[in-house]
């Protein structure tokens, strides 16, 4: 039986999740390939790469972000001293954003959308075709020092043509489910899983790779979501969906239909979600909508306090009036938010930065249950930020630490190696406000610190008798 290890690298076995998007690789190849194969997802660390050698697959792959490439690399390097004649592909948003960084290490490169490239990858494998392979659309490979592209594969049109997510091929499936990943925005005691209801986004923001990836815009039916929501409650049990679509509520029509399905189905009240939406769209009559499904929490990518800098970040006529209307709509219906913040766009000043600050203590006094998140502009590969760096003389294609690229970590202690865009404010002033910040969302006022005290103490002893399986 043709064996296939498709590996989601974690820098932190902390932050173990779904990775829904190697889940339809797997579903996508099943359904296509005639052949006996066995496919294993792996959600792990490097010092459990034993696991991958151990199954001895005939070809893995893996996905990568830009803020883990080095890590998948170092990972892929493992493997191949290990099984020097198994095939290794990797794909993802970041080899995609930029091809040119891919290591000789690998056979393959996937391009863009994986599902149908990798399928026929297989098919050639199996057949022993293998020379085929270069004349497939969506790949690259290295020939002769210099890295050859076959072009993008057509993108599968309608999406529901991909079978729904292959959970079950993840070795660590029950553990991910019941480990309360989302208690920190919602409640606790959940099980909780991912859920993808579309790929790319009608915007066009300058910080964002996946709405460059993807192309364009491209959703499940209502019926699809639907029938997938129905089904993992059925098999999996779960009470809590954090939707993980670049934007979910694009659409009142789209989203009344996905609510009339599941009160058909008696999913009404069954599930509690977080959804992903634009402030600019939000209403009484979307609101009603979000409390008709359960969403108890809604994300938003504010990034600014300051209406010029959220303009320029996002391409487009945004009024930072809008964002409190719709964060107080949603509040008063008993639904909290989550707005995410980008500090040091190459626009910004110091009054931005203040009246993002003030932002965020408004977002915070509006409902305690309200939660932000700021971080630097990375200027991120394929992204108009990153045209800007390089144009700017700011980003080089070589010697980058590609460690430093995520937003959600914690700020390197050698700040030289940040690609600064800003030319405003000091980078060392900078940083130190986003700290400052972090802290305050963080610890909150010393009333507030001491308010959460409790809460803070009986979520971490629920974790650990989670953990541990102690009786509470």
């Amino acid at each position: 039986m043709f064996k296939i290890a498709l590996i989601n690298p974690l820098k932190n076995k902390k932050l173990n999740y779904i990775p829904t998007g190697i889940c339809y690789l797997s579903s996508y190849l099943k359904k296509n390939i005639d052949h006996p194969i066995q496919v294993r997802i792996f959600n792990i660390d490097i010092n459990s790469l034993y696991r991958v050698i151990d199954f001895g697959p005939d070809l893995i792959g893996f996905t990568s972000f830009t803020h883990n490439f080095n890590l998948v690399c170092r990972m892929a390097e493992i493997i191949k001293e290990a099984l020097p004649d198994r095939k290794i592909i990797i794909g993802g948003q970041h080899i995609t954003m930029a091809p040119w960084s891919m290591p000789g290490i690998y056979n393959y490169g996937i391009i863009g959308e994986g599902e149908r490239t990798l399928s026929e990858i297989v098919k050639r494998l199996l057949t022993k075709n293998e020379d085929e392979i270069k004349t497939l659309p969506g790949i690259q490979y290295w020939d002769q020092n210099q890295i050859i592209q076959t072009g993008r594969c057509q993108l599968i049109e309608p999406l529901d043509d991909i079978p729904f997510p292959d959970r079950d091929a993840i070795d660590e499936l029950k553990d991910i489910i019941d480990a309360d990943h989302f208690s920190w925005f919602l409640k606790s005691n959940l099980k909780s899983l991912q859920l993808t209801t579309s790929r790319g986004c009608p915007y066009k923001c300058r910080f964002c790779q996946p709405s460059v990836m993807w192309q364009k815009l491209r959703q499940h039916s209502p019926e699809y979501i639907a029938e997938e929501i129905e089904h993992i409650y059925k098999k999996y049990h779960i009470n809590a969906l954090l939707v993980e679509d670049d934007l979910f509520a694009t659409s009142k029509k789209r989203l009344s239909a996905i609510n009339d399905l599941l009160s058909r189905k008696n999913l009404t009240g069954k599930i509690i979600y977080y959804i992903t939406a634009r402030t600019h769209l939000i209403d009484k009559d979307y609101v009603e909508l979000f409390k008709e499904l359960g969403v108890v929490k809604v994300e938003f990518g504010i990034e600014s306090g300051s209406q010029e800098v959220a303009r320029y970040l996002k391409n487009f006529n945004v009024h930072t009036e809008g964002d409190k209307q719709a964060i107080s709509l949603l509040n008063s219906a008993g639904i909290s938010v989550f707005a995410s913040f980008i500090a040091g766009s190459p626009v910004e000043k110091i009054e931005d930065l203040k009246q993002t600050e003030k932002m965020i203590s408004w977002i915070y006094k509006s409902s305690s249950k309200n939660s932000c998140g700021i971080s630097l502009a990375t200027p991120l590969p394929g992204t108009e930020l990153w045209n800007y760096a390089e144009t700017n003389g700011l980003a080089k294609r070589t010697n980058i630490n590609w460690d430093h690229f995520s937003a959600l970590e914690s700020i390197p202690k050698d700040i030289s190696t940040i690609i600064y865009l800003n030319s405003h404010i000091a980078l060392p002033k900078l940083l130190k406000t986003i700290k400052r910040i972090r802290r305050k969302i963080w610890l909150g006022t010393p009333t507030d610190f001491i308010k959460a005290l409790p809460r803070r103490t009986r979520k971490a002893g629920e974790r650990i008798r989670r953990k541990f399986k102690i009786a509470g």
